[in-house]
């Protein structure tokens, strides 16, 4: 038992230790995405961070984040279903419509200048880095939390305090 608890605690310590330069090596890349787009911005006052682009952006961000899920989704139906079965041919046609929905906004975004464009590009590799770098953290504390589980070996030592039986009565 004491060699599970130290291995379990070794496989978490080493996970934690290669999260920690994952997350300092994504750190470096997020500073540098947030110092492109800070002096892209400094660079072109002229290009006006409309709510249409930040829609755009946030909208195909949503778009691919459902291509995602219905990818996974398709993936587990595939496991369960046959070709022909209608769930599973329901999921591929919503992953077609997504995708055509997501080509529509990268078309539209084909469209804006392109200084426009330039700006949304760094804006989305910000966008993933953040997520990446959030990701990592999680990732991080949850190994970190199974390591400090693994570490105590903690016992009951004592009987549990009863307040009627022990506390003193006036």
């Amino acid at each position: 038992m004491d060699r599970t608890i130290a291995s379990e605690s070794e496989k978490a310590r080493k996970a934690v230790q290669f999260l920690d330069q994952r997350i300092n090596t994504i750190e470096k890349t997020l500073d540098r995405d947030k110092t492109n787009l800070k002096n892209f911005r400094e660079q072109n006052n002229s290009v006006d961070v409309e709510l249409e682009i930040k829609t755009i952006v946030e909208s195909l961000s949503e778009t691919e984040a459902k291509i995602n899920e219905v990818n996974i989704e398709i993936s587990q139906a595939a496991r369960l279903y046959t070709d022909s079965n209608p769930l599973f041919l329901e999921l591929l046609n919503k992953r077609d419509f997504l995708e055509k929905e997501r080509d529509i906004i990268q078309s539209k975004i084909k469209n804006l200048p392109l200084a426009q464009q330039n700006y949304i590009d760094l804006y989305r590799e910000v966008e993933i880095s953040e997520q990446v770098y959030e990701e990592l953290l999680s990732r991080k504390l949850e190994f970190s939390i199974r390591e400090a589980s693994t570490l105590g070996n903690i016992r009951i030592v004592d009987d549990a305090y009863l307040d009627i039986k022990i506390s003193p009565k006036l």
